[in-house]
């Protein structure tokens, strides 16, 4: 329902949408038998949301008065002028800007997210320096004609890694020995059923 509410309201409720299944997934995560839980403010997915939208109208505005002084009259009268102007917000507007919601966003989730046990997972991606990195991998891999691609992936992959971490809550000997042992019971558990028919739609 969330992606008709979404379309209904012109996108409005995005965020609310963003936010619904990010958390679903999270809260469903299991490391071993540790849960994940996920508390996620709804205003921070609106303010990522509104930032993103701000560098957009900035974008156009820049583009329509630069493309306006350079012809000295309105783009509207001027096909390429509008042609131009739309270019420019989508590559310089749009583009960038949903770099800027998957950065925040992202940083806003995995700083609010908390594994059993204490522990909590933290981000701290730069919109900036991802946007840089899709740029630069969108070009190489033009000119490489793919072959670059993997390349690329490493690149994003890595730089996500570089800036996520995770705050110990306690110890992680004592965790991992503990969910190791939870695993075995529960593997012995399944040794114990295997083989009979239980009903189960597996």
């Amino acid at each position: 329902l969330y992606p008709i509410l979404s379309a209904l309201t012109l996108y409005i409720t995005f965020p609310i949408l963003d936010r619904t299944v990010k958390r679903f997934t999270i809260d469903n995560l299991r490391f071993g038998t540790a849960e994940f839980k996920v508390d996620i403010p709804l205003g921070a997915f609106y303010k990522a949301a509104v930032i993103a939208l701000l560098w957009v109208m900035v974008v156009a505005a820049a583009a329509y008065l630069t493309i306006a002084s350079a012809i000295i009259a309105s783009p509207e009268d001027n096909p390429m002028a509008v042609i131009l102007t739309g270019y420019a917000v989508f590559f310089i507007g749009l583009i960038p800007a949903g770099f800027i919601y998957q950065a925040l966003t992202r940083n806003i989730i995995y700083n609010s997210t908390t594994l059993s046990g204490g522990h909590a997972l933290r981000s701290n991606v730069s919109a900036t320096q991802l946007f840089w990195i899709a740029l630069s991998n969108m070009l190489v891999v033009v000119l490489t004609l793919g072959l670059m691609l993997p390349w690329a992936q490493v690149r994003v992959a890595r730089y996500l890694s570089d800036h996520t971490g995770v705050e110990i809550g306690s110890s992680l000997d004592d965790f991992i020995g503990t969910e190791q042992e939870k695993a075995t019971a529960l593997g012995d558990a399944y040794s114990d059923i295997e083989g009979l028919d239980v009903g189960l739609p597996i």
